[in-house]
């Protein structure tokens, strides 16, 4: 049976970032905004593995685990927190957890990547889907004989440019698509300003915010993160700069989530 992972996290970039790379390792993921909608979930569509927050509204990921467990068929299932909350040693050994069961936020996708793969060897599952087998190559007409004259290889298309709505899909998804793809060219948004991220190899590089040049590529990445309205163009092209931002994507979301957080309770305490 290959391995189910149920995602649960009251923050959609975690959710998005975490779903993109367990797929990517080719797991069945589900997911789930808060324990409520797990619960629901996991009775209809059993998980081997829960990746979940520990704070969340509602229900959180404790009493999540607890009514999980209260049903028979998921007394074992196997358990990862992800969570910013330092690692509760006494609860975590009451629950029979731990420091295998437990990921600090911020993370590195190796490290989740590899604490997933533990957890789904012991739940009995299987590893991943398997790929798809290769597609069958036929012999062009008429090239079955010894002097066939084999057809011309099409070339590959020219890239094209990604253009859309942040309204439809925001910067987050977006840099998370980009570096799964392992995409090199300039994005660009157009909101209240202007901003432009350089990326290599799916890797941000580089970015420029106008009207503000003393900010550096990484705190050009962080203002730009919050805007909900506006629009974008990706244009694939060799980037050739040196990197100035020395962080990975998942460091920049988390870092990103981090200030936002922070600048919401802010303005809800004025």
């Amino acid at each position: 049976m290959v391995a189910r992972i149920l995602v649960v996290d009251d923050d959609p970039w975690i959710v998005r970032m975490v779903t993109a790379s367990l797929e990517k390792q080719r797991y069945l993921v589900d997911s789930a905004q808060d324990g409520h909608e797990a619960l629901a979930h996991a009775e209809v569509v059993p998980p081997h593995v829960l990746v979940s927050d520990i704070l969340m509204p509602g229900m959180d990921g404790w009493t999540l685990l607890g009514h999980l467990r209260q049903r028979p068929q998921f007394s074992q299932i196997q358990v990862l927190f992800l969570t910013a909350l330092p690692r509760d040693e006494a609860r975590f050994a009451a629950h029979g957890l731990g420091p295998e069961h437990y990921i600090g936020k911020p993370f590195r996708f190796e490290d989740l990547a590899r604490a997933v793969a533990r957890a789904v060897a012991k739940s009995g599952a299987s590893a991943s889907v398997p790929p798809p087998p290769p597609p069958s190559r036929r012999p062009a007409r008429g090239a079955s004989g010894s002097g066939a004259t084999p057809l011309p290889a099409t070339p590959p298309p020219p890239p094209t440019a990604l253009q859309g709505r942040l309204e439809q899909l925001q910067l987050s998804s977006l840099l998370i698509m980009l570096e799964l793809e392992r995409k090199a060219g300039v994005l660009t948004l157009r909101a209240h300003d202007t901003g432009r991220i350089f990326l290599n190899a799916g890797r941000v590089v580089g970015a420029k915010l106008e009207g503000q040049p003393a900010l550096d590529g990484r705190e050009c990445v962080y203002a730009m993160l919050p805007w909900r309205e506006g629009a974008f163009s990706f244009t694939p092209k060799e980037v050739d700069m040196p990197d100035t931002v020395q962080s990975s994507t998942t460091h920049l979301l988390m870092e990103g989530a981090r200030r936002l957080d922070e600048r919401n309770r802010e303005l809800a305490n004025r």
